[in-house]
């Protein structure tokens, strides 16, 4: 596995940036490239935007939603992967289910993403949580 599979991509690093996610990585993209952090392992630049590996993400994310919801990772056979918060309710009717709700505009979604890499799609999950004010800012 290559560096820039193990890190999420800069458009999602991005992104979680301009949400406000401001947390240390080891690594940074600068100009599409990316860099270790130097030994007080911070970012000193404005335009260097923290790579966040797939274990720093999962960090990041809440490990349930509501009480029964666990985080849950998965590899798919394509070799992609796929991030959701399952229901592990003892409830055999609902063990399972995605975890699902409805915005403020009666729009229904579940919280669920894939990606090419692990770190991709716990990106997005947790983009997808922050953009729908489902967890507070990661400390």
């Amino acid at each position: 596995m290559t560096l820039e599979e193990k890190v999420c991509p800069i458009v999602l690093a991005g992104r979680l940036k301009y949400l406000g996610v401001n947390k240390k990585s080891d690594w940074y993209w600068d100009s599409h490239a990316l860099v270790k952090t130097s030994g007080d392992y911070g970012i000193t630049s404005d335009g260097e935007i923290s790579a966040y590996t797939s274990e720093e993400l999962g960090e990041m994310l809440p490990h349930h939603l509501k009480t029964d919801y666990v985080f849950t990772t998965y590899k798919m056979e394509d070799g992609g992967w796929f991030v959701d918060y399952t229901d592990m309710t003892p409830d055999p009717e609902k063990i399972g289910r995605p975890f699902m709700f409805t915005d403020p505009d009666g729009v229904d979604h579940t919280v669920c993403q894939s990606g090419k890499s692990e770190s991709e799609a716990r990106a997005k999950v947790l983009i997808f949580l922050l953009e729908h004010k489902l967890m507070r800012q990661p400390e």
